[in-house]
């Protein structure tokens, strides 16, 4: 006789939660993307308090499992004392662990991160600035001597509040990455009804930058057409390579709801989204995010569970798609011009980067402070065109390696690619791979690739986009695995 187990009871605020985080994915990308910083500032409270209060207060404790005002009956509590059955295979038990501790190692080593950004902040005596930035004391040292300002302390930091401001807002990001990821484990349902928000903003985003293609004059929301790239797809995003950033995370979630069949989601509709936002992402002439786009496409290919057959018609079908609406849009000889002009693009690179080059190389240890490459890139970006303010680095690496400095860099990409090989090996080793898992794993690959050549990470609805994909492929392997290992305990019972 088996005693099933029951439904657990709601955790405080656990609807309401999963409501605020619905709300923070459909609406965050719809003002510029809360790129404004009064905008992203209300939306750092808004995930530091609702996300991080949570957190702290419920989600980070295991032995709360139900409400106060929603207690199990005295049958269902004795029912829920009873032991689990434990799975008998040793292998099972090693792999838990060795992924524990990898977790422990990566969440130690974001947290390391942040905390030196906020170091970074602090304000310094010139004797330990000069110990630990000689650039930067021998600059305030000049100030003091050319304009008599008596600095005796300043930060590491060029940009103080604004690296504190960024700080706050990667700070609330992980608390909505382990909030987020205590929301799925508890209800498997809501990761498809975050992929269908997910898909239905790309989807408007989709149609409203298509409408700008066909209409030249028509801008982002209330701002002029000139401002940005104009005739090309935006949407409500003002530069169209953070708007192929946001897409490329969006289509991927589109193919996999469809694949999936479910009836409250019909297939029909959201293949159709999943071309009309591939559609957009062409025609916003984004050339890192096409070539991000092509790069996550082979991938999907390769690890969608599909016969090769159902693959080259979902090939062929998508190139008709793109062929038939491109066509109606007015053809693809710009885009062909833009891609002719590619090498001209890439030099053009090439000289920001290496005229970036100079000021890694007079902060190698310490930086210059998150969102200070604005402050400085006047100084040192040189035979520039004096109607063009180079704020970006355009290489979302190299930016980082400026701002942070080498060590907290390497760091950073320690971090990175070791999270997304064990997640990438834990994916592929499935023997029946999920499919929103696949999804999230391509959107945070081309969230990564198109990084090498833009500045997509600087929008804050893009890097919120990204946790949310990087917490649904952590729950999906994690129900996998617990899924394999209750089929194995009940063959070993």
């Amino acid at each position: 006789m088996t005693l099933s187990t029951p439904e657990p009871r709601p955790l405080p605020l656990e609807t309401a939660s999963r409501r605020a985080v619905l709300f923070l994915l459909i609406t965050m990308p719809l003002i510029f993307g809360a790129v404004h910083p009064f905008v992203q500032g209300l939306y750092t409270f808004f995930i530091l308090v609702g996300a991080g209060g949570w957190w702290i207060f419920v989600g980070s404790r295991p032995e709360l499992e139900s409400s106060r005002r929603h207690r199990h009956p005295r049958k269902d509590r004795r029912r829920a004392s009873l032991p689990e059955p434990e799975s008998p295979n040793p292998e099972s038990a090693e792999s838990a662990a060795n992924t524990a501790r990898n977790r422990h190692l990566w969440l130690a080593g974001a947290g390391l991160l942040l905390i030196y950004i906020g170091l970074t902040t602090i304000p310094l005596p010139l004797a330990v600035l000069g110990w630990l930035s000689p650039e930067r004391a021998r600059n305030l040292e000049a100030v003091n001597r050319l304009a008599g300002a008596g600095i005796e302390y300043a930060p590491l930091s060029y940009s103080a509040l604004l690296t504190f401001k960024q700080g706050l807002f990667y700070l609330g990001l992980l608390f909505y990455f382990f909030s987020l990821r205590k929301l799925l484990r508890r209800s498997p349902g809501f990761a498809l009804q975050i992929a269908a928000a997910i898909v239905a903003v790309g989807f408007f985003e989709a149609l409203y930058g298509l409408l700008q293609v066909t209409n030249s004059s028509l801008g982002v929301l209330w701002l002029p057409s000139s401002l940005g790239a104009e005739g090309v797809a935006r949407g409500t995003i003002i530069y169209r390579n953070q708007y192929a950033t946001l897409l490329n995370m969006c289509w991927p979630p589109a193919l996999a709801v469809a694949a999936l069949n479910k009836k409250k989601y019909p297939a029909p509709l959201f293949l159709f989204a999943a071309g009309m936002i591939i559609l957009a992402l062409v025609f916003s002439l984004s050339r890192g995010g096409i070539i991000a786009f092509l790069c996550i496409s082979v991938l999907m290919a390769a690890a969608m569970p599909f016969t090769r057959r159902h693959k080259a018609l979902a090939v062929l079908l998508l190139g008709l798609f793109l062929a038939l609406y491109g066509t109606l849009l007015g053809g693809f000889g710009e885009l062909l011009q833009r891609f002719g002009d590619f090498s001209a693009g890439a030099a053009g690179r090439l000289s920001v980067w290496r005229m970036s080059l100079p000021m890694l190389a007079d902060h190698p240890a310490t930086g210059i402070g998150l969102e200070s490459y604005v402050k400085l890139s006047p100084i040192y970006l040189k035979n520039m065109p004096v109607n063009l303010e180079w704020d970006r680095a355009h290489n979302e690496f190299l930016e980082l390696a400026i701002e942070l400095g080498i060590p907290a860099m390497l760091l950073f990409c320690a971090l990175l690619f070791g999270g997304l090989s064990t997640l990438g090996r834990g994916l592929w080793r499935k023997t029946r791979r999920p499919l929103l898992g696949i999804a999230a794993f391509a959107g945070v690959v081309s969230f990564f690739i198109h990084g090498v050549t833009d500045f997509g990470w600087h929008l804050p609805a893009n890097c919120v986009y990204c946790a949310t994909l990087v917490a649904v492929l952590t729950v999906e392997l994690d129900n996998r695995k617990r899924a394999q290992a209750g089929t194995g305990a009940h063959a070993a019972g």
